[in-house]
């Protein structure tokens, strides 16, 4: 790459990149999908999903100088191990059986405590996932604030009263 297109390239924005990508994907037919605001979506999730015939392409986008987050990398690892995908689901209320069915049998209750901890970013969670042989719980930063040491609290002496 020449050198005043690598300058260039250092000032686009990630939205200005993703716009770039869907319009070249709308030109080439793909669907594409990317959350607008993901405000109470789990943290990490790729940037967009694009699908054209039988092909599915998840992508997180970075500027040319972004990096991915540690949950970032824990999503790109886990979707690339995935060997089976099934799309085009549907799922209703009264098709209990079968999902339950597809999502297989329960995990036990300690072992949930420690999922339910890692997706709120516990460092606590690690060894748990480590035991049972899941990819290590990859904190948020919020959580991370959350386990700094508080200032102590110091009570002044008072002093006794002159009579």
């Amino acid at each position: 790459m020449n050198h005043a297109r690598e300058l260039v390239l250092r000032h686009v924005s990630e939205a200005q990149w993703r716009q770039q990508v869907l319009d070249w994907a709308d030109q080439r037919g793909w669907l594409a999908y990317f959350t607008w605001n993901s405000t109470h979506s789990p943290p990490g999730f790729p940037d967009l999903v694009l699908v054209k015939g039988d092909l599915v392409l998840i992508v997180e986008l970075k500027t040319m100088t972004g990096r991915l987050s540690r949950v970032q990398c824990h999503w790109q690892l886990a979707l690339s191990r995935a060997k089976r995908v099934l799309a085009g689901l549907v799922w209703r209320p009264s098709d209990e059986d079968e999902i339950l069915e597809l999502l297989g049998p329960p995990v036990p209750s300690r072992l949930i405590e420690h999922l339910r901890d890692a997706t709120t970013g516990s460092w606590s969670s690690t060894r748990a996932y480590r035991r049972h042989g899941l990819p290590a719980a990859i904190p948020t930063s919020r959580a991370r604030a959350s386990t700094r040491r508080k200032p102590a609290i110091v009570e002044r002496k008072r002093s006794p009263k002159s009579s």
